[in-house]
Order: C-alpha cells, then sequence, then structure tokens
C-alpha cells in the first residue's frame, strides 16, 4: 500500500485557497486546463487569463500552486496589491489561524489575481 503522507495545517490551507479559487472564485476571468486535487500531495491547477470579448484564453499558461497563493497573500498583506482594508483584514485572519472556511471564492480571488497581476485587474 502507497504511504499517505498527512498534510500539515498551513499546507491544507494552502489547498483550500486554490480549490475554492478554482471552483469558484476566479472562473470568471480565466479557464482551468487541468485541476488536480484529488488523493493528491498537493493541490495544482493550470489557468489561463480568459478575453470574454475575443472569446478566447490569451497569455500564457499559469500554474496555480501553494507558492502562487503563497505570493498571492504575500502581495495583500504587504500592501503591494492594492485591495479594501476590509479584505487585507479578512485575508490576514485566515492566514494567521491557518483556516481555509474563512476564504470565500472572493477572497481566493484576491488572492490568485494579487499573484498573477500584483493587484485587482477583474471584479
Amino acid at each position: 500500500m502507497p504511504e499517505t503522507q498527512t498534510k500539515t495545517a498551513r499546507e491544507e490551507f494552502l489547498d483550500d485557497v486554490i480549490v475554492t479559487a478554482i471552483e469558484g472564485g476566479i472562473g470568471y476571468w480565466s479557464v482551468c486546463h487541468s485541476y488536480k486535487w484529488q488523493d493528491q500531495p498537493e493541490v495544482t491547477a493550470v489557468i489561463q487569463e480568459w478575453d470574454e470579448w475575443e472569446d478566447k484564453a490569451i497569455g500564457d499558461k499559469i500554474t496555480v500552486d501553494r507558492a502562487l497563493i503563497r505570493k498571492g497573500i504575500k502581495q495583500v498583506l504587504s500592501g503591494e496589491a492594492d485591495v479594501a482594508a476590509s479584505m487585507v483584514k479578512l485575508i490576514a485572519g485566515a492566514d494567521k489561524t491557518n483556516d481555509g472556511g474563512d476564504i470565500d471564492a472572493d477572497a481566493a480571488d484576491v488572492i490568485v489575481q494579487a499573484a498573477v497581476f500584483g493587484t485587482l485587474t477583474y471584479g
């Protein structure tokens, strides 16, 4: 039988943010090419920005993984991404406690956009 590794609370939190982003947060501005979440040591997805006017994917494909989520959280918490104070507070609280249940689709969207674009581009 293959060994299963137990995820740390931090890994679980980061994976939860990815799941929330892919399943509810970023679908209005991106297309998902692949998504691995079940029975995986780390949740990952490959997305691409979607141009609704041209009805096609644009730009490079982007891997959404724990590193990208960490980058997005850092951008939000440092103030580098222009995000409303209430959203910064929500993300900071969830980040501090590793509680993915506190990250809704809007917050997950903000985190991914901050990582990908450096600021909020959509929504």
